[in-house]
Formats: C-alpha cells, sequence, structure tokens
C-alpha cells in the first residue's frame, strides 16, 4: 500500500502544503512569489514520500483552476513551475543533479521566450521592442518602489546612467533569463539534495566538451561583428554559470573535508553568490577544475591515509 495511505502524516502533511502553495500561485501569485521560486523543491519533497499516481494528481490539481477564467494566468505559470519540479524529480532519481538543473531550466527559459515571441507577434512589435518595453517598465517600477528611499544624488546618477543600464540588460536578456532560471533552479536542487533524495552535490562537475563551447564563446565575444559579439557573450555567461556551479561544488567539497561549521558555510555561500569578484573566482575555481581535479588533491580531515 502506498505510504500516503499508511496512516503515515508526513506524505499527508507534504500534500497538503503542495495544494496550498499550488493553489495560492494560482489565485493570488502577486502575493506569494516567494513561494514560486521554491515550488520545484517543494514537489521533490512531496514526491520523495508518495507513490504512484498519487504525485500527479496532487501536482496538477491546482491547474484546474485554470478553468476560471480570473485564474487563467496563475495556472499556466503554475504549471510551468510544477511541470519544473516535476522534471527535476525525475532526474534526481536517476542520480543526475546536473540535467536536474539543465533540463528544467532549458524548458521553462524556452516557454518565456516563446510567450515573448506570441505576446510581439499579437501586439505586432519586434522581440528586441518587447524586451525593452518590458525592461523600462520594471526601471519605471523599481524607481517608484525606491525613490522614497534612495537619496537625491543617488537617484541623479541613477537617472544618468540608466539608459546604459537599460541598454545592457536588452542585450544580456537571453543569458540574464538562462541564468536566473539556473540559478533558481541550483537554490531548488540544494534544498531537495537534502530533504527528498540524498545527493552528493559536491561531486557535481561539467562535462569535458563544455570547454570547447566556453572557449567558442569566448572569442566569439571579441569578434566586432555586432550579431556575432552578441551571441558570443550571451553564451559566455551561459557556460560560466555552469562553472560557477562547478566552483561551487569544489567548496562544498572542500567544506567537507575540513568539516566546517555550518553557519560558517552559509556566511561564506552568502559572500559568494553575493559578492562579484568572489563568484568570479569561483567560476575560474570550476573552469580550471577540469585539468587540475581539486578535489582529489583536498586531503580530508581525519583522514592519515
Amino acid at each position: 500500500m502506498p505510504p500516503a495511505l499508511t496512516g503515515n502524516i508526513a506524505p499527508w502533511l507534504s500534500a497538503g502544503v503542495l495544494l496550498v502553495a499550488g493553489t495560492a500561485l494560482v489565485c493570488i501569485p502577486e502575493y506569494v512569489m516567494t513561494i514560486m521560486l521554491f515550488l520545484p523543491a517543494l514537489y521533490c519533497i512531496f514526491a520523495s514520500r508518495t507513490r504512484g499516481i498519487l504525485r500527479y494528481v496532487v501536482a496538477f490539481f491546482p491547474v484546474s483552476l485554470g478553468l476560471i477564467p480570473a485564474f487563467i494566468e496563475g495556472a499556466f505559470s503554475y504549471l510551468i513551475i510544477i511541470t519544473c519540479g516535476l522534471l527535476m524529480w525525475k532526474m534526481l532519481k536517476r542520480n543526475l543533479p546536473g540535467m536536474s538543473v539543465f533540463i528544467p531550466t532549458i524548458v521553462s527559459s524556452l516557454i518565456f521566450v516563446a510567450i515573448i515571441a506570441v505576446y510581439s507577434y499579437k501586439s505586432g512589435a519586434t522581440i528586441n521592442q518587447t524586451v525593452t518595453l518590458w525592461v523600462k517598465t520594471t526601471m519605471d517600477n523599481f524607481l517608484k518602489q525606491y525613490s522614497t528611499v534612495l537619496n537625491p544624488s543617488d537617484l541623479s546618477s541613477f537617472s544618468i546612467s540608466r539608459p546604459s543600464i537599460e541598454a545592457g540588460i536588452v542585450k544580456l536578456f537571453p543569458s540574464l533569463t538562462v541564468i536566473g532560471t539556473a540559478m533558481v533552479m541550483w537554490f531548488n536542487l540544494v534544498i531537495a539534495s537534502k530533504l527528498a533524495l540524498k545527493t552528493n552535490l559536491s561531486q557535481w562537475g561539467c562535462p569535458d566538451w563544455v570547454i570547447i563551447i566556453f572557449i567558442a564563446a569566448s572569442v566569439s565575444s571579441l569578434v566586432p561583428n555586432k550579431e556575432i559579439h552578441m551571441i558570443g557573450l550571451n553564451l559566455l555567461l551561459v557556460v560560466s554559470i555552469a562553472y560557477f556551479f562547478q566552483g561551487l561544488s569544489v567548496v562544498v567539497f572542500m567544506f567537507d573535508a575540513m568539516k566546517i561549521w555550518t553557519g560558517w558555510r552559509m556566511f561564506f555561500y552568502l559572500l559568494i553568490i553575493t559578492q562579484m569578484y568572489i563568484m568570479i573566482m569561483a567560476i575560474l575555481l570550476g573552469l580550471f577544475d577540469n585539468w587540475f581535479y581539486f578535489r582529489k588533491r583536498i586531503k580530508i580531515k581525519g583522514d592519515h591515509t
């Protein structure tokens, strides 16, 4: 008999939490955006405690609320996110942590691009014009929200540099979309690896052939041709995030080997993801790990063999 029907409260509790979170995301998405970010991990936790068709019935039940016109957009957003959770769970069951980030990232990014393309077609605008308008609207909302917090000199500096900031975001929009999604999926993987399926993330590594893409993207980003330069630069940033994850896995392995206290780990992880220069160092660490195999050179504390 499935564990969800044996009297064990954990499956019912995880199912209830998933249903409440999913329903809230469909009905009031503007108030529960934070929940949305962790829904894939929540699904993995739920799936690890149940079996059979119940995993799908509970997970996809909130989508049925999309039959109500007011909830169509929320139901569609939920469908995309819960599908990412399902893909992550499938890859984790096969012990493929890399694919559990890569596949949901690619799927959700392609859907997002498709939505922009459809919206652009219906509005009679180009994709670039649609992205530019979205960036401008986002900047306007940012200023409206923080205008009372920022001092006049900061607001003046931001207003002067705003055109170049917006142009840069539009230029790197493809890679920023993929990187943002990949980071969210990585955090979900970290949670799921601890609370759903025990997965050793300290052994994360990019396939050797990724270095070919990295080199090609680096060369392309230096080409004077505008289109080739833009494609190369975006591709370089996407590949760099893969090596960033590999660099993080080296750091995790080192902390495990040195038996670093959890509090200190959280502090250093926060530094890595918030400080640009440290993030670049993590990318380089992941890149050079392909040649130097740092994890084989790190001695485990207490191991005298």
